[in-house]
């Protein structure tokens, strides 16, 4: 079992605090939204100070940003707290992106399924392994010890999910109150993502990419 809960995004001086309590508490990691409050800042606050715990945004929105953008600030968390972030990158729903953050709507699952691979393109040359040159279509290795997970608010991609991604987890429910902690699932517990595809219904999961 693999046990994450959230941080006082709202306050960056009490995150210290509060993720070094979590550690010690026993918990497997944290995950920080983008609802109010930007996603990187506490995360970048807990790694400092704890040395155990995983630090996940989940989610961060992908198409308000560059694939070189969330390519950057990946990296620099991920070096900064030896290996233990990971980036969640989420689709969110049109409504959004068309009046919160003013980007245009295009389906997500293709959209989501290049953004990947041009990220990992990014890590790949930073890595050290030849020049940038991301074409559409290429399918990337992982590398420098990162995942790739995904999370869209629509049917999910069955071709996506298994040729580019290391899982999905669904996030948790929202009524009767706040977020609260979840499970993290790796692809040796099985995931329901057959029958949500083929039902063609839509899905709430959220989406990382690189721990």
């Amino acid at each position: 079992m693999r046990v994450f809960t959230t941080l006082p995004q709202e306050d960056l001086r009490k995150v210290g605090p509060a993720a070094q309590a979590i550690e010690a508490a026993g918990y497997t990691g944290v995950s920080t939204q983008e609802n109010r409050h930007d996603p990187f800042l506490a995360l970048a606050v807990a790694g400092v100070a704890t040395s155990k715990i995983e630090l996940h945004t989940g989610v961060a929105i992908s198409f308000p940003r560059s694939p070189m953008v969330a390519a950057n600030v990946g990296w620099d968390i991920q070096a900064s707290t030896g290996g233990r972030f990971t980036l969640g990158l989420g689709s969110q729903i049109r409504a959004h992106n068309e009046k919160r953050f003013s980007v245009p709507w295009t389906p997500p699952a293709p959209r989501m399924r290049e953004y990947i691979q041009a990220v990992r393109a990014i890590w790949k040359a930073w890595k050290g392994d030849g020049k940038l040159n991301y074409a559409r279509e290429d399918i990337l290795e992982g590398y420098y010890n990162l995942h790739a997970w995904r999370g869209v608010y629509y049917a999910l991609d069955t071709q996506l999910i298994q040729t580019q991604l290391d899982g999905i987890l669904r996030l948790p429910s929202m009524r009767g109150g706040g977020p609260g902690d979840y499970r993290v699932r790796t692809w040796s517990d099985g995931f329901p993502w057959r029958a949500a595809n083929s039902s063609g219904r839509r899905q709430r999961v959220s989406a990382v990419l690189l721990r």
